[in-house]
């Protein structure tokens, strides 16, 4: 029953060669037709190293164009795509004109390929002269937090600090310093380095060298240091005692920092200046006037010294 219903095997083959001579015989009056497509154009500009571009030209153009079915055909398989070469340093005028354009297409289009549209009908040249400035360069540190415990030792920079910028003169004067990609990291507890872009106004028309820096970020666990710091007085040391002379400082710092911290680098200070004999006031406040950039959290003990005047005279 089921061998009644496919065909037989010789019946399959007859079938087959009638179907691609008929496909052949179509292909061939379709080819014969005439058609009108869209080409894809790329296009080359050569522009010398005095130059820069403050308008970018387009680098590709879709290009519509008719022809038989055969012609189109061949452009196809047997011809690269087109390819426009502009030299913009040996021209006169500041534009490539719709002539030139398809002089040039001609020149690799099929014979008989007409050219009936262009994308643009003309390419504006619009370039300056071309500048090199070095400049510094700042890195964004908003989204890094440092651990609990830890502190940085020196400032979050970028190596190297500063960069080349080149472009049109018009932009690169405006341009005092560049950026790189914001930095993300949390609770930071160890040095890292990041490899960062640089990130530049007009991208596509400025250039940076070289367009990635590091970026460090040097930190350290810290610890706790007491010193016995002398007070300094402002005002008649010759006239004035006070009691203590002496305070205790507490302070966090840097591991690394430990042994080089002393007395030396700290300015406790009693202004007593202005005070004279019988006045009512016996006290004054203590204030840290000089204090390393890498401590923290300094506290000293007592906040307050007592003071007297003294008669010389006799001596």
């Amino acid at each position: 029953m089921l061998g009644s219903v496919l065909p037989e095997a010789e019946d399959r083959r007859v079938w087959l060669v009638c179907f691609c001579i008929s496909l052949v015989f179509w292909l061939f009056v379709k080819l014969d037709n005439s058609y009108t497509t869209t080409i894809a154009v790329h296009i080359t500009w050569q522009l010398p190293d005095t130059l820069a571009w403050h308008e970018l030209p387009p680098e590709t153009m879709q290009v519509e164009v008719s022809g038989e079915g055969w012609d189109l055909l061949a452009q196809s398989l047997w011809r690269s795509d087109p390819v426009l070469y502009f030299p913009v340093g040996q021209r006169s005028n500041a534009m490539v004109s719709r002539d030139e354009i398809i002089s040039q297409l001609e020149s690799q289009l099929h014979p008989d390929i007409e050219v009936v549209r262009l994308e643009y009908d003309f390419l504006p040249i619009r370039v300056e002269r071309r500048l090199v400035r070095r400049v510094p360069v700042r890195v964004p540190t908003q989204k890094v937090s440092i651990a609990s415990g830890y502190v940085l030792t020196d400032s979050i920079r970028a190596v190297p600090d500063t960069v080349e910028i080149s472009g049109p003169a018009s932009l690169v004067q405006t341009i005092d310093h560049v950026q790189t990609q914001p930095l993300e990291a949390s609770e930071v507890s160890a040095p890292l380095e990041h490899t960062v872009p640089i990130q530049l106004p007009h991208a596509d028309l400025l250039r940076a060298r070289p367009d990635k820096v590091k970026v460090r970020v040097q930190v350290e666990r810290l610890t706790e240091k007491a010193l016995i710091q002398p007070v300094t007085i402002l005002g008649d040391t010759a006239h004035v005692r006070i009691q203590p002379t002496h305070v205790q400082l507490l302070v966090e710092l840097p591991v690394g920092k430990y042994e080089t911290v002393d007395t030396s680098d700290f300015r406790v200070v009693a202004d007593l200046r202005g005070l004279e004999p019988g006045s009512n006031q016996t006290t004054v406040p203590l204030h840290l006037m000089q204090s390393p950039p890498f401590v923290r959290n300094v506290r000293f003990t007592p906040q307050a010294v007592s003071f007297y005047f003294v008669d010389t005279s006799s001596r």
